[in-house]
């Protein structure tokens, strides 16, 4: 396995909504907009722990960093 490798890009792209560490082609920065007008449809309260995962997560994917 590659040291640099940091797992499946256009899934975690359209997950955590554009992220600007990972998102370096023209294609790949449509797919965060795509998926927010899909979600609109379905009105959750989204729970503080959510967020706060969500938040994470973006920071640990941008900058590649890891739990360790």
């Amino acid at each position: 396995l590659c040291p640099g490798y940091r797992g499946p890009r256009l899934k975690l792209i359209r997950r955590l909504k554009n992220l600007p560490g990972l998102a370096g082609r023209g294609k790949t920065s449509n797919l965060g907009e795509i998926r927010v007008a899909t979600d609109q449809s379905t009105s959750r309260k989204i729970s503080q722990f959510c967020v706060r995962l969500e938040a994470k997560q973006r920071l640990r994917f941008n900058y590649g960093l890891t739990e360790r």
